[in-house]
């Protein structure tokens, strides 16, 4: 996004200015002067009445005329002061989304980086075959949870400022064909999963959702699904949810894949999904989408990584949090 430039107003400082008013008002006291000038020298030459009569009535359709062209081009500089006014707010507002889109990705690599350096020194044990103690694997499980924590609210934080709509986040897994739910946005973990929990909907097909059935589709080739009216889709049949309370939480949605193309670039490997989600909608543009892909990017070897992790965990008798999250037998 091309950072806009910010508007000075000198067309307002102008409008406002004390001076402009009295150029104004000099010249419409000078135009009557002459009037009067006028009248006088035409009275004194003993001009016939008539004549003096048009000359005046003249005069004063002039002197009309143009204090209404004076008044329309106050009203007119006045509107446009108006809407420069509004531009310079949308435009504060602009630049405002566009520090906090930039904070929040700040923010998450940030963490990002610090989990991935320990998540890589484990691996590199494993990798040695050296020992490993439950305290090293306890760390790593609570500097997961604050990465996952703080992606999410800043995630969830973010887009709700930049709809004007509560949003949620969910990170799902892929295994196989089917998904499971790995993390939820702190706001509205509770609700949605309660609602999971009550519809028996924790572990569940690709082809029960629209939006997971069209990605991991070789045929679909936009790698996403975004849609801010799921109600019409869903009355048209274009739409399926395997939770039949789903438009009671969202109306509308960005689905992008946590994947990476394979090697010959023929297929992408899917290992999950990054969704964000609300009721109100203006999320569909590319703003939106583009950086959902590339926070997505960032979880394809977050996810790669904790599933060896979680493999090595499971394998060695090791207690690790989400572990069942990340790998878990197919139903």
């Amino acid at each position: 996004m091309k950072r806009p430039k910010k508007f000075k107003f000198s067309l307002k400082t102008f409008i406002n200015d004390f001076w402009t008013h009295i150029y104004g008002f000099i010249t419409i006291v000078s135009f009557l002067t002459a009037i009067g000038f006028t009248v006088i020298t035409l009275n004194k030459e003993q001009v016939p009445f008539k004549d003096v009569l048009y000359v005046s009535l003249g005069l004063i359709a002039i002197l009309v005329f143009v204090i209404v062209r004076i008044s329309a081009k106050y009203s007119q500089l006045h509107s446009m002061s108006s809407d420069l006014m509004n531009y310079e707010r949308e435009n504060e507002n602009l630049i405002g989304l566009i520090q906090l889109q930039a904070e929040t990705f700040h923010n998450i690599t940030h963490y990002y980086r610090s989990l991935i350096y320990s998540v890589d020194k484990v691996l590199l044990k494993i990798s040695k075959k050296e020992e490993i103690k439950q305290k090293e694997i306890d760390y790593l499980s609570t500097r997961n949870n604050h990465f996952l924590i703080m992606l999410t609210s800043s995630l969830q934080n973010y887009f709700s400022i930049y709809t004007d709509d509560s949003c949620s986040i969910c990170i799902k897994i892929l295994n196989g064909n089917k998904i499971k739910t790995l993390f939820r946005d702190p706001v509205s973990l509770k609700k949605r999963r309660q609602a999971e929990l009550t519809s028996g909907n924790q572990i569940y097909s690709t082809s029960d959702n629209t939006a997971f059935d069209l990605i991991t589709s070789p045929n679909w080739k936009e790698f996403y699904y975004m849609k801010d009216d799921l109600e019409s889709e869903y009355k048209s049949h274009r739409y399926k949810n395997s939770n039949p309370s789903w438009n009671n939480y969202y109306n509308a949605t960005i689905v992008v894949p946590i994947s990476k193309l394979n090697d010959g670039l023929s297929d992408r490997n899917i290992l999950g999904f990054l969704t964000v989600d609300n009721q109100q909608g203006y999320l569909v543009d590319e703003t939106s989408k583009e950086f959902m892909l590339g926070i997505s990017d960032l979880l394809y070897n977050y996810v790669y990584k904790h599933k060896l992790i979680s493999k090595f965990t499971k394998e060695n008798n090791f207690k690790y949090d989400k572990q069942d999250e990340y790998i878990w037998d197919q139903c």
